[in-house]
């Protein structure tokens, strides 16, 4: 980790980051991965590139190219190319917003093919 002080601090994980969630039971809720972060110290914001990878403890995982983790608003999002899976089907689209522990999200602009059910 390389960190920067001054008016705009900042630390810059070049080698990538592995970020493990816990809830309030001391229970990992999520994992969070990437090749490449940024930590913005003044702004509270993280940015995540180059294959990023969120688990949940669901089993669902999302993949992007580039995310942003808002620490001040407890919200994790991106306006790239993103894909979900689960265990029943294959979700993409361009964006996503998401709370912190990933366990409730929603894509921006899906796209793709979506199973629908007859009652």
């Amino acid at each position: 980790m390389n960190r920067y002080v001054g008016d705009v601090s900042y630390n810059e994980m070049p080698d990538g980051i592995n970020i493990v969630f816990y809830d309030s039971a001391s229970i990992e809720s999520s994992r969070l991965t990437a090749n490449y972060a940024i930590d913005h110290l003044t702004t509270n914001i993280m940015e995540a590139k180059n294959d990023v990878v969120i688990l949940n403890s669901e089993g669902e995982q999302i993949n992007t190219e580039h995310l942003i983790w808002d620490r001040n608003k407890q919200k994790i999002y991106s306006e790239v190319f993103v894909k979900i899976t689960t265990a029943d089907e294959i979700i993409m689209g361009e964006g996503f917003e998401s709370n912190e522990d990933f366990t409730k999200y929603k894509i921006l602009k899906p796209k793709g093919t979506i199973t629908k059910e007859d009652e």
